[in-house]
């Protein structure tokens, strides 16, 4: 078995510790899991995400996989499901399944609820049908208003959150993009476009490639939110680099699956603004206050804030480093002749300097990485306790390996 399959094999391993009763649970830095935390609505998710990706993928250890991911979407249809007004529960109570924080629903979460269902009938897993339904149809009747993603609701869906926020329409790409793919249904693409316009095309570089977080519901940009609690670990203040290699690899990513479903010249334009993102995230965030890593936020002068670095961020860079070659090799020649993409030996040097840090500083052994470091590279718990799951490093180790015109849901 390969360095890479060892280390998949590994992760999962560690992400099975997480099944719980109701869903997959958070993990502490044992691998034990978190009463305290409930079980969250994203972290069942993303966990039912990966092992119905890896049912397709692992012979010897595919029946396990299947029957976790089996599991997360019964409990996503199940325990999950509000069954009076629709929609999940942002977060059950560990030891009796009931909602808590009054039952509140959550679109950075819903995002993950596509997510799990795509992923699942991709794999043919029991349920995800009747799933991707029932969220795709929340996901036009509660999320998605023709501009934008709302935030959080009520229960009844009678009020919503007055804030608008780019994490959230990311990963809201991220399930559209993987959604469009498993039905075929174009719309999925249209709203990936259109969000993905709104923040690469627009927001990015009216702020010099420092996207900002944080809008109100007329759009307007909030550039002090938050400012007294700035390592928030969903809507820290300022402007995060892990975004911009993420939203740069979605981009691209976008851009293979729709072809020439999108006009030649914004193709193009949506394309650069992408690499000048991952150009402006190595600047401002790689080995800036001295020590090796990215830094987690900078102001929008550049300025760093809080100088943690998170296993997110790095698996996020890695991926997205070999999107940009893979854009570069296969599909940049086809947009503007004559127009170079950028140096691959760049892109190398700089996916094997990620590979070098996350080997050297994050991985404990294989499955088993710190989810956060301060600046001097030692392990902390300011942003995050433990290690909750294991979607990112497990994407960092696959998406290279995946064709960028092929969301992970619909690949074999």
């Amino acid at each position: 078995m390969s360095e890479r399959s060892n280390a998949l094999q590994a992760l999962l391993q560690w992400g099975a510790k997480a099944r719980s009763r109701y869903g997959f649970a958070y993990l502490d830095a044992n691998g034990t899991p978190l009463p305290s935390q409930g079980i969250q609505l994203w972290i069942t998710c993303r966990m039912t995400h990966c092992f119905a990706l890896a049912a397709k993928r692992h012979g010897a250890n595919a029946s396990e996989y299947r029957e976790l991911a089996t599991h997360g979407i019964a409990c996503l249809n199940g325990v999950f499901h509000d069954e009076r007004f629709g929609g999940y529960y942002s977060a059950l109570d560990f030891h009796t399944g009931q909602p808590l924080g009054e039952g509140q629903k959550e679109g950075y979460a819903h995002a993950f609820v596509l997510l799990a269902a795509a992923s699942a009938v991709g794999a043919n897993i029991a349920g995800g049908e009747q799933l991707l339904h029932a969220a795709s149809a929340d996901f036009h009747a509660h999320w998605f208003d023709g501009t934008w993603v709302h935030e959080r609701y009520t229960r009844t869906w009678d009020h919503s959150e007055p804030y608008r926020g780019v994490n959230c329409a990311m990963h809201s790409v991220e399930a559209a993009l993987a959604v469009g793919a498993i039905t075929g249904d174009e719309v999925w693409l249209e709203i990936a476009e259109q969000l993905t316009t709104a923040v690469v095309g627009e927001l990015a570089p009216t702020y010099c490639w420092r996207i900002p977080e944080h809008l109100d519901t007329t759009g307007e940009v909030q550039l002090d939110f938050n400012r007294e609690n700035p390592a928030d670990p969903f809507r820290p203040y300022g402007a995060t680099p892990g975004h911009w290699w993420e939203w740069a690899r979605l981009t691209w990513h976008l851009l293979a699956q729709a072809d020439d479903r999108i006009d030649a010249s914004k193709r193009w334009r949506l394309a650069t603004n992408a690499r000048e993102l991952c150009v402006a995230a190595w600047r401002e965030a790689w080995e800036v206050d001295g020590a090796p890593g990215p830094i987690y936020t900078v102001d929008f002068a550049g300025t760093p804030i809080v100088r943690a670095r998170m296993h997110w961020v790095v698996c996020e860079a890695y991926a997205a480093v070999h999107a940009g070659m893979q854009f570069a090799d296969e599909l940049a020649p086809r947009l503007t002749a004559g127009v170079t993409f950028g140096e691959r030996g760049t892109w190398e040097q700089w996916a094997r300097t990620i590979a070098a840090y996350a080997h050297r500083y994050l991985i404990v052994r294989p499955g088993v990485w710190h989810h956060e470091l301060d600046h001097h590279n030692q392990p902390a718990s300011t942003c995050w306790v433990g290690r909750p799951d294991i979607y990112h490093a497990f994407q960092a180790l696959i998406l290279p390996t995946t064709a960028l015109a092929t969301p992970l849901a619909v690949a074999t």
